[in-house]
């Protein structure tokens, strides 16, 4: 957990550098903390108490409210991974996203329409996209995520 959240300080850093250098990096430094959600979600570290998990995910939106930006451009790198086909990059990106909007108290305040738009194209590409199942490997740490990360081959069975 602290992971996430320091990666979501440094990325709020290189956006407050205002340095066009910084704009790849804090891209990637944002969507590497979005997948530390993923951890935090399937477990395998300390158990964290229900208490702890409520303050995380209240820190987590207030560090995603500070750098909407960044969420933004993480919701369009999600769906370019799935209108390239890069499937495992994109259901990783997708569930991060889910995860955050079915577990995190007023994440979906954080989306813009564009972002709205952008979740239901690449839920239409991947909905259409049935022959990825092959090229995507079967994770069982993930195997505990909700229903409502269809999208994974290995959760539809």
């Amino acid at each position: 957990m602290r992971e996430a959240l320091r990666l979501f300080d440094l990325s709020k850093e290189y956006a407050d550098s205002g340095s066009e250098r910084h704009l790849s990096t804090r891209w990637g430094t944002f969507e590497n903390a979005m997948s530390e959600l993923i951890g935090v979600q399937v477990g395998g570290g300390d158990p964290v108490s229900d208490t702890e998990l409520a303050e995380f995910r209240s820190e987590v939106i207030s560090r995603i409210d500070a750098d909407r930006h960044a969420f933004s451009v993480c919701i369009g790198h999600a769906l370019d991974s799935a209108v390239t086909g890069r499937w495992e990059e994109a259901f990783i990106r997708r569930s991060a996203i889910q995860l955050l909007l079915d577990d995190y108290p007023g994440s979906s305040d954080l989306l813009y329409d564009q972002n709205l738009d952008e979740l239901k194209e690449m839920d239409e590409i991947l909905r259409s996209s049935a022959e990825y199942a092959d090229d995507v490997p079967d994770y069982p740490m993930l195997r505990g995520l909700p229903p409502t990360h269809w999208w994974w081959p290995f959760l539809a069975a």
